[in-house]
C-alpha cells in the first residue's frame, strides 16, 4: 500500500451572494397597528430638528426623522417607517454602539449605504436619531448639518 494520499480537499462551494436589503423590506404590506397617540404629534424640540432640517428637505435628499429614547423607543416619527420598524432600526443601531462602547470605543454616529436609502444614527441632545437620506445626497454636507443638533 502506497503512503500517498490520492483523495484531493474540495473546498466548499462558496455561499451566493444575497441581493442587498432595502429599508422597505422592514415595513410590513398589511396595514400599520394604530401608532401610539405621543409619537404623532410633534413638540417644540421636534419642530426645532425639522426646522434645522427643513434645506435638506428642500433639496429632496431628507426623506425623514424619527428619534427615539435610550432604549429605541421612538418619541417622533415622520419616516415612511412604521413605529413599530423604526424602534427596530434604532434597537439595532443601539445595540451596536452598546457593544462598541463595552469594547472601550464610543460611537456617536453611525451611517449605513442601503440600494435605496442612506440611514444615519446619530445621538441627539434629544435622544438618538434615525435620518433616512436619499441614496443620491450630498451625504459629507448631510452629516455635517445633523451634527449640529447634536452641539
Amino acid at each position: 500500500m502506497s503512503d500517498t494520499n490520492t483523495h484531493t480537499a474540495v473546498a466548499p462551494a462558496p455561499k451566493p451572494m444575497q441581493p442587498p436589503i432595502s429599508l422597505k423590506e422592514l415595513t410590513p404590506d398589511e396595514p400599520a397597528a394604530e401608532e401610539p397617540a405621543a409619537a404623532a404629534e410633534p413638540d417644540q424640540k421636534h419642530l426645532k430638528i425639522r426646522e434645522h432640517l427643513q434645506p435638506l428637505y428642500d433639496r429632496s435628499e431628507l426623506l425623514g426623522f424619527a428619534v427615539c429614547d435610550d432604549e429605541g423607543e421612538v418619541l417622533y416619527n415622520e419616516t415612511f417607517l412604521s413605529h413599530e420598524a423604526a424602534s427596530k432600526t434604532a434597537k439595532l443601531f443601539l445595540s451596536n454602539c452598546q457593544q462598541m462602547h463595552e469594547s472601550g470605543r464610543n460611537v456617536y454616529r453611525m451611517t449605513v449605504e442601503m440600494d435605496d436609502v442612506i440611514v444615519i444614527y446619530h445621538c441627539l441632545n434629544e435622544g438618538q436619531g434615525l435620518f433616512i437620506l436619499a441614496s443620491d445626497c450630498e451625504l459629507d454636507a448631510a452629516a455635517q448639518r445633523i451634527a449640529k443638533l447634536a452641539e
